[in-house]
Formats: structure tokens, C-alpha cells, sequence
């Protein structure tokens, strides 16, 4: 997720730290965690840097924290302009967001969809950057949709979702357990992990170095309100 965090103001990895605090120590643990990042380091060409084992006997639970340090290449204003088009990358569900709302619904009910990996949009996008016009950049994470507010500026969005879009099962099964559009769109990605603001004559030339992509919405004068048709019921909500 750090990685795509990079991505909004343009910057390539270059060396990861990590933290991990434990109940009670476990080497196999450890090394399970540490060689898994290794290996995503290899790929990637970060370095790892060091980090921290803390074995915490009141802890309920093992938690891992992680910094990405990274070099701005491309530096960007990240900002939408008026007359952009949104073009969204789906994400794989969940994702990392959201789980107060998930306990209180399931409870210590445990899903798959728990805990399906964050995709990671940063192979993908960072190339664009540099290459075609990109004016914003937004990975769609704690807060949702209301990210976008921190790169509109004095522009409104509008996002409507095509009908060839489908947002991952888990969506539509929270919706229908009696979360509002609002609570839905403020809380979870409902199925956008990534958001880029591109000028219109930029569109095809970006798509086409996408995987998978749908323009969702667009960029006017206005006081930095959204606006999104639910793709659950087709209602208005606007924040």
C-alpha cells in the first residue's frame, strides 16, 4: 500500500523499514514475514534497510507496521482541473479499509474476502508519469471517496459507474445489511482502488497502457463537492 501512496506525489521506492510487534516471540513468524518482503523487495530493487522486532506480552495480536522511503522523479502537483475525466482501477475488494464497520456487521465472523491482498497499481502508473499529462493521482484507501476532496481544489466531481463494472460480492452484501450509499462511498473502495484525473485528450492514450480500467466520472468548476450515482441503487450521494 506504501507503494501506491508513492505514486501520489510521483516518487520511486527506494528502501523499506519494517516494525513488527508480537505477543510472544515467534521465529517462524518473523522469518515468514521478513522473507516474503524480501522477496517483494528483490522484485521491486528496494533495499531493506533494517527494522524492529517487539515482543509486547499484552498484545492481543501480532502487528506490522512498514515505511517506504522513495525518490520524487516525476514531481506533480496532483491536482484535478476542470474538464478532466476519471478513469478507475478496480481493486481486488476490501482491501486494507473499513474493518471497524466489518467486525461490527460479521462480528468474529471470518471471510476470504478478509483478507485479500492490496493490489498494488504502482507498476502500472508510475511509467505514465512523465510520459502523458496525469493531473491527479489518488489511491482510494481510509476514507474513501472523499479523498478526491484533497486534490479537487475549486472543482466538483462527478462519478457514475458504467454498467460493465461489477464491484467485488462483499459490496453489495454490505450495502444490503443496511449500510447507506453515504456510509458505503465515506467508508470503502466499493471496488476502485485507484483513481487518476487525466485531460480528455489524454484518455485513450492512458487506457491503453492500463490492464483493466473505466472511466467513472469527471471534473467541473465548483467547490470541491462529489457527487456519486451508487452503483448499488443508482441513488444520488453527495459529500
Amino acid at each position: 500500500m506504501n507503494l501506491n501512496d508513492l505514486l501520489m506525489v510521483g516518487a520511486m521506492p527506494y528502501a523499506i523499514q519494517n516494525h513488527l510487534v508480537l505477543p510472544q516471540d515467534d521465529h517462524r513468524a518473523i522469518l515468514a514475514i521478513v522473507s516474503r518482503l524480501a522477496q517483494e523487495c528483490r522484485r521491486r530493487k528496494i533495499v531493506m534497510t533494517g527494522g524492529e522486532t517487539s515482543i509486547h506480552a499484552g498484545a492481543e495480536a501480532m502487528d506490522i507496521s512498514i515505511t517506504v522511503s522513495g525518490f520524487i522523479k516525476h514531481k506533480i502537483e496532483n491536482q484535478c482541473q476542470s474538464g478532466d475525466v476519471l478513469i478507475g482501477l478496480p481493486s481486488g475488494g476490501l482491501q486494507a479499509n473499513g474493518f471497524t464497520k466489518v467486525r461490527n456487521i460479521f462480528g468474529k465472523k471470518i471471510k476470504s474476502d478478509f483478507v485479500r491482498p492490496t493490489i498494488i497499481y504502482y507498476e502500472q502508473i508510475f511509467p505514465l508519469l512523465g510520459k502523458y499529462k496525469i493531473n491527479g493521482l489518488m489511491h482510494i484507501t481510509g476514507g474513501a471517496f472523499t479523498k478526491l476532496k484533497d486534490i479537487l481544489g475549486a472543482n466538483d466531481a462527478y462519478i457514475s459507474f458504467p454498467s460493465k463494472f461489477k464491484a467485488p460480492a462483499i459490496f453489495y452484501e454490505l450495502h444490503k445489511k443496511g449500510l447507506s450509499n453515504r456510509v458505503m462511498y465515506t467508508t470503502f473502495n466499493c471496488g476502485m482502488g485507484f483513481i487518476i484525473s487525466v485531460p480528455e485528450n489524454q484518455v485513450k492514450a492512458v487506457r491503453s497502457k492500463l490492464k483493466k480500467s473505466f472511466i467513472i466520472g469527471s471534473v467541473s468548476r465548483g467547490s470541491g463537492k462529489i457527487k456519486i450515482e451508487s452503483a448499488f441503487d443508482k441513488k444520488i450521494v453527495e459529500f
